[in-house]
């Protein structure tokens, strides 16, 4: 419980870098994106706990996260809206998801690997085997199927 705490406070400071800890804490009561993150993070867990946090997804925000999805440190999702996770995928520390993105699974089960600093904005689709490098920028709308480089920014159709 105190690595899932310490991962919310994480997220927190994220969210409001410039505010005191006490400040911080009370604006993240009324933010649905750190709620969000959180619930992200319950949904990822094996079991009820899992399930129970997968429902609230669900049915609150429309997004679904399949068990054994991991999320680093600092998790930010602007508008937590539609977006899908598959069971292996695994999201680095300071990574943002906007809407409607989807890190999914080829047709093989497998599943992509998001390092640390990625930004995914909105409608992009990340599937299959591929890791995406540190400070990866994947554009709205992209569909990415390959690995990406440090720093790469991948925009437009299909890669």
């Amino acid at each position: 419980m105190s690595a899932f705490l310490a991962l919310l406070r994480s997220d927190v400071r994220s969210h409001y870098p410039d505010l005191a800890p006490r400040v911080a804490a009370l604006r993240a009561v009324a933010n649905i994106s750190i709620w969000a993150a959180a619930l992200f993070r319950i949904a990822g867990r094996n079991g009820a706990v899992g399930k129970v946090g997968r429902w609230w997804l669900m049915s609150w925000l429309g997004c679904d996260v399949g068990p054994g999805a991991t999320f680093g440190a600092g998790f930010r999702l602007p508008h937590p809206t539609g977006i899908v996770v598959g069971r292996g995928v695994a999201v680095g520390d300071r990574v943002v998801v906007y809407q409607n993105v989807t890190l999914g699974s080829d047709r093989l089960g497998r599943y992509p690997t998001l390092a640390d600093d990625v930004v995914v904005y909105p409608g992009a689709v990340c599937v299959g085997d591929i890791a995406l490098a540190d400070r990866t920028v994947v554009g709205a709308n992209c569909f990415l199927s390959r690995s990406t480089s440090i720093g790469e920014i991948v925009s437009g159709g299909r890669s």
